[in-house]
């Protein structure tokens, strides 16, 4: 009930003072601050059966954890994410409260790959889907980091959140443009490898770990990187804005770092 309760109010289907009488008889208090949570998880199904009876599980932990840990929430299984209302928590608390959820959903699911994204602030149920947008770009970006705040994304959050994505992304495809006349595949890759270079701050043996490379082979991408765009990828200005359209790429679901 609660879960369809929360997919009522995602999709706004009545006014705000509708939502919070409603809410009241249910025992929770929509007419203070909250945060949206979204969880993404991976793990291999072998039949539509089984991974609906893998959600269900999910599912069933999200509502015993938060239930044990007394605090107010409203569930939902949306897009094949689990998503999460909380309700009268400050930043910290909602931060220290989903480490705890994370912690106990990698102890149930060793084998599975767990990342969050956690919105900032809402003051009022009508900020509802823009709290949910902030939570789904911030699990975008969730790569090395298992769980990332809106707040975390910084500028790239604020630029996302602007009408002006149109012209951010006429802008990656000057800077970017000398990838262009790759195949997919070799222009992806070359991506992936200048993301996680950038993120390392030009560390290339971080690098080689994370992408799995010899030394000789980052050393060649990094050079016919530098090559193609014609940038030095450790200059700092040129590195910092190279890095900013790559995430927003990421979040934007132009590049792939799976």
């Amino acid at each position: 009930m609660k879960g369809n309760f929360f997919e009522q109010i995602l999709e706004q289907k009545y006014s705000d003072t509708e939502f919070i009488n409603k809410g009241k008889y249910i025992g929770l208090n929509l007419n203070t601050s909250f945060h949206i949570a979204v969880i993404d998880y991976k793990n291999t199904m072998d039949s539509v059966e089984e991974e609906f009876a893998f959600n269900e599980h999910i599912m069933e932990s999200t509502f015993h954890f938060f239930n044990k840990e007394r605090v107010s929430v409203l569930t939902a299984l949306r897009e094949g994410k689990v998503t999460i209302y909380l309700s009268g928590l400050s930043d910290k608390q909602v931060e220290k409260v989903m480490r705890s959820f994370y912690k106990k959903l990698e102890e149930d699911y060793p084998n599975t790959e767990i990342r969050m994204g956690i919105s900032q602030t809402g003051e009022h149920i009508g900020h509802v889907l823009d709290r949910y947008k902030e939570a789904t770009l911030a699990l975008r970006l969730a790569i090395k980091k298992p769980i990332i705040s809106y707040v975390d994304l910084g500028i790239v959050g604020v630029l996302l959140n602007t009408e002006q994505v149109q012209g951010i992304q006429m802008v990656m495809k000057q800077e970017l443009g000398g990838l262009d006349e790759l195949k997919e595949e070799k222009r992806n890759e070359l991506l992936k490898t200048l993301y996680y270079f950038l993120e390392n701050g030009g560390n290339l043996e971080q690098t080689k770990r994370d992408l799995a490379l010899s030394m000789s082979g980052l050393r060649h991408r990094v050079l016919k990187l530098e090559e193609l765009l014609e940038k030095d990828l450790r200059n700092p200005k040129q590195a910092h804005q190279l890095f900013l359209m790559l995430q927003i790429m990421v979040v934007l679901k132009e590049l792939d770092l799976s």
